[in-house]
């Protein structure tokens, strides 16, 4: 490589980073890029441009770019068609090595806090109206815990941006302090809005700086085995989920709500800061913004919303079914404890215990989807997944009745396959449009769930209420089971609707053939 070369290359490394060699196999070539299938008469200067080619990923109005380790038969030898029109390539490998089991190892660091945390707050909901706000109501105490994830998706509007533009170590760690204080300050509220402030907005912030660097970085360093080791850090939250939950039910009855909040925002410290130590980026800090009349350098915040984007026909199809997931994602866990007691005149033990079963199965399904998708390809993976999501909610819960057998296929299968949907998000999103903006791109994914989260638990909640209600009335209903039809049947529709995206991404835009390796 010539001189030129080697310096444009060492001024576009992520300053944050230390400076990472190649491998030995061919120290001309980044892996992270396709090379030729013939390299005979190359120059290094091409080198270089395809270089940054690759590393830019073209989301702005021209052809999107589409990794060609996601190409059919990538492992072919007889090097099958990309499905972008260009040529077959080959890649060096890079799965594996310490830096890449360090970028999975601090992504599931990340996952393991910021869903641990969130997805046990019924933990405090419980005890914060039992002990701490007994005069408050349900929906006045929950929506501190609503509050921490709309924060989070809706500031990844702008922080995967900013994480592009300056370091992810940076990012990731400022979010732990972020996510440190909210809880330590928690401690000492003693009213909900200040909980609100704390608990929920400097939480959700901090969990959004973390969040989005943090699930970005695993791509960068695999792309053989990208969507297993995306999987394997997804699942940190799975894992989080349980160990909190454990946790928080530990430590309220015997220290309390503040030294519970105080031992829960140390240890998340810590656990996020050792996250970002771990970090280690391949591509290199994107270029600062430039004024194209005037040529000028434009300070770093300029167009932090990624919004040329939304002329992406590819985005626009994922965008909606990532929009519609979340309305009846959760509906399952806030409801299928109800219907178990109210149909089936169980305990509460048995419908955690049936919950606990789809949460470990979620667990399994983000690893395995991610094995399964680097051997069939990542879009065609994650269509299947949505798919036998949405038939879940038909096949098993809708004409379970009494049935505990079927309930218990439905918390089994729904867990799996939704729970690939997340782990295969992110891999599918860097196969479409590169790893150089996928921070930024997740993010504008990711804001798009935010009406969703917070409108499609009381929708789902709206319909059962009002099928008991017209039961009160006419007594037109044969079980209760059927009270609950509505919020069954609006959850699986919502997920096909959604699918229909994903079908016309699929076959419309990408490739027809059925066998296609997508």
């Amino acid at each position: 490589m010539t001189d030129r070369s080697a310096t444009t290359l060492q001024q576009g490394r992520d300053p944050s980073s230390p400076a990472l060699p190649l491998p030995a196999r061919d120290s001309t070539v980044d892996p992270l890029v396709p090379r030729p299938a013939s390299t005979s008469g190359s120059s290094s200067d091409d080198q270089l441009i395809d270089l940054e080619r690759s590393l830019g990923a073209v989301v702005d109005g021209k052809p999107d770019h589409l990794e060609r380790s996601t190409l059919k038969g990538i492992d072919d030898e007889d090097g099958a068609d990309a499905i972008d029109g260009t040529a077959p390539s080959r890649y060096d490998r890079i799965d594996g090595g310490l830096y890449a089991w360090m970028a999975v190892a601090a992504s599931f660091l990340v996952t393991f806090v910021v869903f641990g945390v969130q997805l046990s707050f019924g933990v405090f909901q419980r005890y914060y109206l039992a002990v701490d706000y007994p005069n408050a109501s349900p929906s006045q105490v929950s929506l501190v815990g609503t509050i921490g994830p709309a924060v989070m998706f809706f500031m990844g509007l702008v922080i995967g941006r900013v994480a592009e533009r300056t370091s992810y170590q940076l990012v990731v760690g400022t979010g732990a302090g972020f996510v440190g204080a909210g809880l330590i300050l928690a401690s000492f509220a003693t009213q909900l809005w200040q909980l609100a402030l704390t608990q929920g907005v400097l939480f959700g912030l901090g969990t959004s700086m973390a969040f989005f660097p943090g699930i970005s970085v695993p791509a960068q360093w695999w792309v053989k085995r990208r969507a297993l080791a995306v999987g394997i850090s997804i699942s940190g939250s799975g894992v989080g989920g349980i160990v909190y939950v454990q946790l928080l039910s530990a430590l309220l009855p015997k220290i309390g709500s503040a030294w519970t909040l105080r031992v829960c925002g140390f240890v998340s410290l810590f656990l996020l800061v050792l996250a970002a130590a771990m970090i280690r980026t391949r591509v290199p800090s994107s270029r600062a913004p430039v004024d194209p009349n005037t040529g000028h350098t434009l300070p770093w915040y300029h167009g932090l919303i990624e919004f040329s984007i939304l002329r992406n026909p590819k985005f626009l199809a994922q965008l909606w079914c990532v929009a519609l997931f979340p309305f009846a994602f959760n509906n399952p866990y806030f409801y299928l404890p109800s219907y178990v007691s109210s149909v089936l005149g169980e305990s509460p033990s048995w419908a955690a215990t049936l919950l606990t079963m789809s949460n470990v199965a979620s667990i399994a399904g983000r690893i395995l989807s991610g094995y399964f998708a680097d051997a069939m390809g990542n879009v065609n993976m994650y269509l299947l997944t949505i798919l036998i999501s949405a038939a879940s909610f038909f096949a098993f819960w809708l004409p379970a009745g009494d049935s505990a057998v079927l309930l218990y296929l439905f918390a089994i299968v729904y867990g799996f396959f939704s729970g690939g949907f997340f782990s295969l998000n992110t891999t599918v999103t860097a196969q479409l449009y590169g790893v150089a903006k996928l921070p930024s791109i997740l993010g504008m994914l990711y804001s798009s769930m935010v009406i969703g989260n917070l409108a499609g638990t009381p929708i789902a909640g709206a319909l059962v209420t009002a099928a008991r209600n017209a039961f009160k009335e006419t007594g037109s209903w044969p079980t209760s089971a059927h009270e609950y039809f509505g919020a069954i049947l609006f959850s699986g529709l919502v997920i096909l609707v959604g699918s229909m995206s994903l079908l016309y991404l699929r076959y419309g835009l990408l490739d027809r053939r059925f066998t296609a390796r997508i």
